[in-house]
């Protein structure tokens, strides 16, 4: 019996007929029924950056800082001169600022007035315009709201018209507390790093199963559902 004419209608070893129709290997996923997960390029995991929220660490969680005060250095103290009041010159300095030149000593005074809550010393330095800068200093103590004169003699005057004379007050320079910080030498400040909240987000990268795989890798293949072929 000549089988060739049967032979020639066989089918390929991967198509495989049934009631149903034939069916081939699918080209998908090479009959495997399974592809390459895309979503973590089959790790198995995917990798993620994750916000957290965490103690600042400029701060300590406090949300303030502790500053050295600028205006005393740190030192809870500050420096400053007694405030006083002029009240003007007396004597040969009052009469138009003219010291004349009788052969005599001449007393120029000054009028102090304490406007300070401490007591203190103030110098008064007058000077003569004579070409030789010709000066006297005087200074008196006063308390709080008192008024004094702190009287100066000069002599002699050799000037047919007298010389112009000008007077400097100095107060002295007294040592109180800071009142910028309170004297305590730091101030507390808003720390910028967390906005005065005590915390700063921070993020770290983790891994993660992939929700897509499972962790496996691989998926079914859509085109034939896991079985590996596909009808014709």
């Amino acid at each position: 019996m000549n089988l060739s004419r049967f032979m020639n209608k066989s089918k390929p070893m991967t198509e495989l007929v049934t009631s149903a129709g034939s069916e081939v290997e699918c080209d998908n996923c090479r009959s495997t029924g399974k592809i390459q997960c895309a979503a973590c390029q089959s790790k198995g995991f995917v990798k993620k950056f994750k916000t957290e929220q965490l103690k600042c660490d400029v701060c300590a969680g406090s949300g303030t800082i502790s500053v050295q005060c600028l205006t005393c250095s740190g030192t809870g103290t500050s420096t400053r001169r007694l405030r006083y009041e002029d009240k003007g010159g007396q004597g040969a300095i009052y009469q138009q600022g003219l010291l004349f030149s009788a052969k005599r000593t001449q007393t120029v005074s000054v009028l102090v007035k304490n406007n300070d809550d401490l007591a203190g010393k103030f110098e008064v330095i007058v000077t003569l315009a004579d070409g030789k800068s010709t000066s006297a200093k005087g200074s008196v103590n006063l308390r709080p709201g008192e008024t004094a004169p702190i009287a100066l003699p000069l002599f002699p005057i050799s000037s047919k018209d007298g010389y112009r004379a000008s007077y400097e007050i100095i107060p002295e320079e007294v040592e109180t507390a800071c009142t910028s910080c309170s004297a305590k030498g730091r101030l507390e400040k808003t720390c910028l790093a967390c906005q005065g909240v005590g915390q700063a987000a921070s993020q770290r990268q983790i891994a993660e199963s992939c929700s897509s795989c499972a962790g496996v890798g691989q998926i079914r293949c859509a085109k034939c559902k896991g079985s590996g072929r596909v009808r014709m």
